[in-house]
């Protein structure tokens, strides 16, 4: 189906083929987000969670 290519060439392709298939609100993602992501969740891990309270029997 890709006939050798990546599946990124095959859409390059295709939207320079038929540009209306292009969505023109498409921002492409922060390459730079990531990496402060995964601080953010080590670090949510890190912090200590609340004790569970227990209801007591009726």
């Amino acid at each position: 189906m890709l006939k050798g290519a990546s599946p990124e060439q095959v859409v390059q392709r295709r939207l320079a083929a038929e540009s209306k298939l292009a969505n023109r609100r498409f921002k492409p993602p922060d390459p730079h987000a990531l990496p402060d992501a995964l601080q953010v969740v080590a670090r949510a891990k890190e912090v200590s969670h609340p004790d569970s309270l227990a209801l007591p029997a009726v």
